[in-house]
């Protein structure tokens, strides 16, 4: 689910015949807590590697530890998963 990678509580949702309407609760801060392992491996489920239109667990692995070696990008993935900005565009997509 969505909302299990982002730093956000879904307590209800409505889809309509042409919108849909959700009660959200953001904690920017939740996101600020979780180790760069958590906050790596989050990511990589939003956005996984793909290989021959199949999910690659060695890559996405291979991702999530690039991604913990890089600090300054750690900082700014921690803001997106706080980010109900970031968490609707991401919802929008799928």
């Amino acid at each position: 689910m969505l909302a299990e990678c982002f730093a956000v509580e879904l307590y209800a949702y409505a889809v309509m015949s042409n919108h849909v309407h959700v009660v959200l609760h953001v904690d920017p801060q939740a996101a600020n807590d979780w180790s760069d392992e958590e906050v790596a491996e989050r990511w990589v489920r939003l956005f996984p590697v793909y290989m021959d239109e199949v999910i690659d667990e060695r890559l996405c692995r291979e991702k999530a530890q690039r991604l913990q070696g890089d600090p300054e990008r750690m900082v700014e993935l921690r803001r997106r998963l706080g980010s109900l900005s970031w968490f609707m565009r991401c919802f929008l997509l799928r």
